[in-house]
């Protein structure tokens, strides 16, 4: 008897719970906030922060000490495709009253903290539980390369690259035009990749195979943030493979002028896509495009998530497929993948639910899981990547103690005698 009572216990307190949050969005809104500043303050203090004086921050050649100079020498004034495009995040850490440091770990750390709140709320309007939203909450921030990386490099524009796209979604589920056209247009100044989630709009709410009212329409709201991405590019002509201009760059970006040729698409395709990615594949590469950024908790997930709702599955390929072509251009692996990371775990609520019917189990159940998930990302101070064996163990544990729970419930409803 007393595993049953304790089992009713249990549910007793998460109704009372639920029902104290679903009372008001501003309980919502108070508990997403706490928990994701919860989350994003243990990573902040398990983490080696790229901070100026340090070796690692020291490390020439990366995309910290671009956008440090952006900030320093003002809107417009940095030639250097294509961190020159990016102008938003530098431009406010420039106009700040903060020290600069500040004004950018400000920045990222707010973005971040924002993604939490935003994938809690896009979960609430999916008609997820509280406590279903909670744990989309904690499988974003177990993502190494989604959270702790953004954090350890906070210069870099990553972090409200993140917080666009988990708005973007929130729009385009909510059906609210206008706020998708908006944070496209940010999208814009912010970070080029951003504008790969496009189509998420168009293709989560399409209806019929042939709508072209509704096509124009959508399309209609992406102009301003189109126009915007040309007349930036025109404005701020790249000057890649100018030794004139190179020549005035500080010495931590002078020391590595081949990454600085002309820039264009052709020539990356060639040698990134072609060279490094295609004629060099090995396993590992697998890995990196996979588990590495994603881990096997979120997948596993998905796929459970695929089966209770494939229509909104559909209604991500377009992004998917975007964000994966990136590594035909581009060398941060990990860095590009994770950019799906909001709609992944929106995808693995899914996935929760249909674990909660086959299993019958409350969700409830997988907050233990959810925390472990989360505190592996906290192990290695400068280590962004999924750790593999342990999440295999979570999981593992995890299915091997709903499979018992879902048998001893079973025995437990056996008419006695």
């Amino acid at each position: 008897m007393l595993p049953e009572r304790f089992r009713g216990g249990l549910s007793k307190s998460r109704g009372r719970c639920e029902g104290w949050l679903s009372a008001s969005w501003r309980h919502e809104l108070a508990a997403s906030a706490v928990l994701s500043a919860a989350c994003l303050v243990l990573i902040v203090v398990f983490t080696d922060l790229k901070t100026e004086g340090t070796a690692l921050y020291a490390d020439p050649g990366w995309d910290r000490h671009f956008y440090r100079l952006m900030a320093v020498q003002g809107l417009f004034e940095f030639r250097l495709a294509p961190y020159c495009w990016r102008v938003l995040v530098p431009a406010l850490a420039g106009w700040s009253p903060l020290a600069l440091q500040t004004s950018f770990f400000v920045i990222t750390s707010t973005s971040l903290w924002g993604t939490g709140v935003v994938l809690y709320f896009t979960a609430r309007g999916r008609r997820h539980s509280p406590t279903v939203a909670s744990l989309g909450v904690l499988l974003f921030y177990s993502l190494g390369w989604g959270s702790k990386f953004i954090v350890a490099d906070f210069w870099i524009p990553d972090g409200a690259a993140l917080l666009l796209v988990s708005l973007a979604l929130w729009a385009a589920l909510e059906k609210k035009l206008q706020v998708f056209g908006a944070v496209m247009l940010v999208a814009a100044v912010t970070k080029e990749s951003v504008l790969l989630a496009a189509p998420l709009y168009l293709c989560l709410n399409l209806r019929r195979p042939v709508d072209g009212r509704f096509v124009v329409t959508a399309a209609a709201a992406l102009i301003p943030a189109a126009v915007v991405a040309i007349l930036l590019r025109a404005v701020v002509a790249q000057q890649n493979g100018d030794a004139e201009y190179f020549a005035t760059m500080p010495e931590d970006i002078r020391r590595f002028p081949d990454l600085f040729d002309h820039y264009s698409y052709g020539r990356l395709l060639l040698e990134v896509g072609y060279e490094e990615r295609f004629r060099h594949r090995e396993l590992a590469d697998f890995l990196r495009y996979t588990t590495s950024p994603l881990g096997i908790a979120l997948p596993i997930l998905v796929m459970f998530g695929l089966r209770r709702s494939w229509r909104l599955a559909l209604g991500m390929v377009a992004f998917f497929v975007l964000t994966y072509a990136q590594l035909l251009f581009a060398t941060d692996t990990q860095r590009l993948v994770v950019l799906v990371a909001p709609c992944l775990v929106i995808l693995a609520l899914e996935g929760v639910r249909e674990f909660e019917r086959q299993f019958r189990l409350p969700p409830a159940v997988l907050i233990p899981s959810a925390v472990a998930l989360f505190l592996l990302v906290l192990i290695g101070r400068q280590t962004y990547e999924v750790r593999f064996e342990a999440q295999a163990l979570v999981v593992a544990v995890t299915i091997s103690a709903a499979t018992l729970w879902r048998r001893q419930r079973r025995i437990d409803k056996r008419p006695r005698g």
